[in-house]
């Protein structure tokens, strides 16, 4: 058949009729991809914390109050810079009950900033929910006298005490329903280019759009 011939309706019709097939591949697909992310993905746990950036002045009126936030936002960045260095990261690393490399923990550490705010939020993620949580409490640890050194100004506090990490991957549900999607868009290309390379002329009204003829007889089908 010709492709240019091809209208909605007939590709309409096409999925209709081989809508088993696009089921198949949709449930194939979400199992496989479901499964594989339950049996060979390993799950990933979350531990987060957030730390106020204070300035060294005490603010005495409310323009100090403003002039004082604005420079704790101002240090939040450095801060940041500072708290992500190989030198933290390896204070860190002797300071942690588990056992963790300078790389392991760079690799695991989140540490961003809130805008507007002179909040820090830090987050550490690992297949293991207790180096999660240490890591997190040792840069909570570490932080206050890393940034007193080096930047000599300001201070940091920590907002609470650090959480037990949480389970937060791999999502098997989401997996499975990206699968499924994967295999219905995988099982439709492969029904749409048999339907191409499927020369059978299958009625008369392919015929008459094909050849623009008229028909003049019919031959009945033999049951």
């Amino acid at each position: 058949m010709v492709v240019q011939n091809i209208t909605l309706v007939d590709i309409v019709n096409l999925f209709i009729r081989r809508l088993k097939w696009l089921l198949i591949g949709l449930v194939v697909g979400a199992l496989l991809l479901s499964t594989y992310t339950v049996l060979l993905v390993d799950d990933r746990y979350t531990s987060s914390v957030s730390l106020y950036v204070k300035n060294a002045e005490d603010p005495k009126d409310g323009i100090a109050t403003i002039n004082n936030l604005y420079a704790a936002q101002m240090l939040t960045n450095s801060y940041v810079i500072i708290l992500q260095d190989p030198e933290t990261l390896q204070k860190m690393a002797k300071r942690m009950t588990v056992s963790a490399s300078v790389e392991d923990i760079y690799n695991a550490l989140k540490i961003e900033t809130t805008e507007d705010t002179a909040i820090i939020t830090v987050s550490a993620t690992t297949n293991d929910a207790i180096l999660s949580q240490a890591i997190c409490q040792a840069l909570c640890d570490v932080a206050p006298e890393m940034l007193s050194d080096i930047v000599g100004a300001g201070a940091v506090h920590t907002l609470g005490e650090v959480p037990t990490a949480v389970k937060t991957g791999p999502n098997a549900l989401k997996n499975g329903l990206l699968g499924g999607a994967f295999g219905l868009l995988l099982a439709a290309a492969v029904v749409f280019v048999v339907y191409l390379c499927d020369t059978t002329v299958k009625s008369k009204e392919e015929i008459q759009r094909m050849t623009d003829l008229p028909i003049l007889g019919e031959i009945p089908s033999m049951k």
